[in-house]
């Protein structure tokens, strides 16, 4: 053994006693043969940190970083920064050089965050004008996203920067109007157009926004605005072309016409002078109106009272389409016919025919008793011989066809027709579709694969459905961003940017800005960045960054084990447990794997107090592999221990016998 490995093992023995300080002064005799040892002056750092010594925690921790980001370790490099932070969030600089950091590993999303809150630092600092260097690297960073260009654009206006304050309000423009968002872009140009009515640009914006919007009118105003400013200007090329545009819109635009030199609008008297002409013949086409209102002053006086009414004996519409008699005889037929309504059976009869018939019928008061007796033998709403036939079956008793309901959700293999069905037919439950089977497939099936069986039945209560979030939502709803922790991630990578009551909206698409980058940033980046958290003892960042790597199959498994392991590091045992069980279910992985998995599985259940099925998963684990890692000693400890619950639990009775024994 070296002298060099001789001081570490000296420091590591003074370490495990507990002293801290000679630890450290050992640590740094070899930091003194070899300074570029990043792991020795790590754990310096992590001494000093425990030792409370933050200043010289932050100092040791700042060169390991230096070391990482020359030798390219930036994940390295990042998860030490991310630790500086955590001991002083004032350190401004570090997030200067984190977000270098974050762009040189193409996580966009990240570098913004990280640069959001230096703008937010000096925003509070009242440093406008640090505040706008740091605004234009976000830009450099993430040139689409739309609330850093207004956020910047602001504070050109602020200070006086006018044309450089317009640029950035364009971009902002143009880019909304090609996300379809007409309603933003419109507000942006509203507020600039009361002081830059003679700028082209401006008026040229919001004439292409009204005709992305439809709107005519404003869409000529805005025309004519740019007629007149080309005409400034001297283009003519452009000025024609902009009345040409209106003359497509409304031809007879009579300002468009003349200023293309087009007299068209000459026939327009020539239509106001051509009533003139029809008035004598409108006149007499209007006469016989005048006698309208003797005609109608009879219409509701009785038939009796005209003696124009006998002459004409030939009107039918007066009398009623069927006798009595001929209804009276239509009735009994009604009852050999499915169904028949009393309205739609007869044909209307001839007038010669209703004349005699009239005075011979039965009084009115008759006739609903004839509807009465047939709706008593027949129900007017099953119309269908099926239907009928169904009915005259119908002899078991608590059988008691009430009103037909419609069916939604199909066919009872009973019903006769796919839209009425009885009320005592139970409804058939509907079938579920081909995604939402292979979601309950994948539900149901046993959660080890590839030989490992055992695993059924040791699901904690709720855990049954693994792999699919649960939530309060109707059944088969998946809410991904959730399981995946994309929305955790966005709102901690935009907490910074903390908007006032005018920059809600540039908040509101700064955060879509920053989603967008993270939706299409790398999973394997964030992976390994999430490791790198892990061995700097950032578990909170770490699973953030898990999370966001679920999305990729490829890591699903690696990260649901990493998830629970800094759960357990945490000492979040039941929430380890959900990751693990989860874990389970991915499909594609090595018997190697998934028991290791399960190993964890039982460690987690076991510091969870829940040894039964702890001692349950190293059992399935024992009857796969009897010599997988110390599975056998973990069977014999918590067999012993349950012997030893049992004998405790036995002893009080025993006592409590000899007592009353003994009384």
């Amino acid at each position: 053994m070296d002298e060099k490995s001789k001081i570490i093992d000296k420091a590591q023995k003074l370490v495990q006693k507990g002293y801290l300080d000679k630890a450290i002064a050992e640590y740094k005799r070899v930091v003194e043969k070899d300074p570029k040892d990043a792991t020795i002056r790590l754990r310096i750092g992590d001494l000093y940190v425990k030792v409370n010594k933050k200043d010289e925690a932050i100092k040791e921790y700042g060169e390991v970083a230096k070391m990482h980001t020359q030798k390219g370790f930036y994940l390295k490099a990042i998860a030490v920064y991310k630790q500086i932070l955590k001991l002083d969030e004032g350190q401004m600089e570090i997030h200067f050089k984190l977000a270098d950091l974050y762009a040189k590993q193409k996580l966009n999303a990240d570098a913004v965050a990280s640069l959001s809150v230096l703008v937010s630092f000096y925003e509070k600092k009242n440093k406008v004008d640090e505040a706008i260097d740091v605004i234009k690297k976000m830009v450099t960073v993430d040139p689409q996203n739309i609330g850093v260009r207004l956020k910047l654009a602001d504070y050109y206006k602020q200070k006086g920067f006018t044309n450089d304050a317009l640029a950035e309000y364009g971009v902002a423009f143009n880019s909304l109007l090609k996300d379809s968002k007409l309603d933003k872009a419109e507000k942006i140009y509203k507020e600039l157009y009361p002081a830059q009515r003679r700028n082209v640009s401006i008026v040229e914006g919001l004439a292409e926004l009204y005709r992305l919007k439809g709107d005519n009118g404003q869409l000529i105003r805005y025309y004519k605005e740019l007629a007149d400013l080309y005409k400034e200007k001297g283009e003519v090329e452009k000025r024609k072309e902009a009345y040409e545009k209106i003359l497509a819109i409304s031809p007879g635009d009579n300002d468009a016409l003349n200023a293309l030199g087009r007299k068209v609008a000459a026939p327009e008297p020539a239509k106001e002078a051509a009533p003139s002409k029809t008035l004598s013949e409108e006149r007499t086409a209007k006469e016989p109106l005048v006698a309208w209102p003797e005609f109608t002053k009879d219409l509701f006086e009785e038939p009796e009272a005209k003696p124009q009414e006998p002459a004409a004996p030939s009107k039918p519409k007066e009398e009623p389409l069927i006798s009595w008699n001929e209804m009276i005889e239509v009735a009994p037929e009604a009852e050999k016919r499915p169904a028949a309504k009393p309205v739609e059976a007869p044909v209307a009869a001839k007038p010669q025919e209703a004349a005699p018939s009239r005075p011979e019928e039965a009084p009115l008061i008759e006739m609903p008793e004839i509807q009465a007796a047939e709706i008593e033998e027949e129900p007017p709403l099953i119309a269908m011989p099926e239907i009928q036939a169904a009915k005259a079956e119908e002899e078991a008793p608590l059988l008691e066809i009430q009103e037909p309901v419609p069916s939604e959700k199909g066919a009872h293999p009973e019903a006769v027709t796919e839209e009425i069905t009885p009320e005592y037919l139970e409804p058939v439950e509907e079938l579920p579709s081909a995604e939402e089977a292979k979601v309950i497939e994948a539900v149901k099936e046993p959660a080890p694969k590839h030989g490992l069986e055992g695993l059924e039945g040791l699901l904690p209560e709720g855990a049954t459905v693994v792999g699919v979030m649960e939530t309060p939502h109707e059944e088969g709803y998946i809410d991904l961003s959730s399981e995946l922790g994309l929305e955790e991630a966005l709102d901690f990578l935009t907490e910074s940017w903390a908007p006032d009551e005018k920059g809600k909206e540039t908040f509101t698409e700064f955060k879509h800005g920053v989603e967008r980058q993270l939706s299409k940033e790398d999973s394997e980046t964030h992976y390994n960045l999430g490791i790198a958290y892990m061995e700097m003892e950032l578990y909170d960042d770490a699973m953030r960054e898990f999370k966001i790597a679920l999305k990729d199959p490829v890591f699903e498994f690696d990260c649901y084990t990493r998830l629970g392991l800094s759960l357990v590091a945490k000492g979040d045992y039941q929430e380890a447990v959900s990751q693990y069980l989860k874990g389970l279910k991915v499909s594609g992985r090595t018997d190697e794997e998934r028991k290791g998995l399960m190993y964890e599985l039982g460690l987690a259940y076991e510091a969870s107090g829940r040894e039964d099925e702890a001692l349950e998963v190293f059992k399935s684990i024992y009857d796969i592999d009897r010599g997988f890692r110390e599975v056998s000693s973990k069977i014999k400890e918590l067999t012993n221990t349950s012997k030893k619950e049992n004998e405790a639990e036995a002893i009080p009775l025993t006592d409590d016998m000899l007592e009353v024994e003994l009384l």
